[in-house]
């Protein structure tokens, strides 16, 4: 659903990866311009990849019931959306990020 929405709204192709346990499994060689992730264990995945050199600056969106936004970025993240995701707060910010 949300890579229909973000495809009508902004124009924007969405792929979709799964942020597995093992971070070898989201890296990729095309690299993408914004990775939305969610809280579920993934925090030391948003870490890691913050780390590495070739995905340290692509901007990272955490949506999360329960993170602020200083959690947010203390595991990573660029910035955060807050459960129930609200679709217009969702386009701003991929927009903030996507040029």
């Amino acid at each position: 659903m949300l890579k229909e929405i973000i495809f009508d709204e902004i124009g924007h192709i969405v792929e979709c990866i799964y942020l597995a346990q093992n971070i070898d499994t989201c890296k990729t060689d095309n690299y993408p311009d914004l990775i939305i992730a969610t809280t579920f264990r993934q925090e030391a995945i948003i870490n890691e990849l913050k780390q590495s050199p070739a995905y340290q600056n692509i901007p990272i969106i955490l949506i999360s019931g329960s993170y602020t936004l200083n959690e947010a970025v203390a595991c990573g993240a660029d910035d955060i959306i807050s459960r129930p995701v609200s679709i217009p707060i969702l386009i701003r910010k991929v927009k903030k990020y996507v040029k």
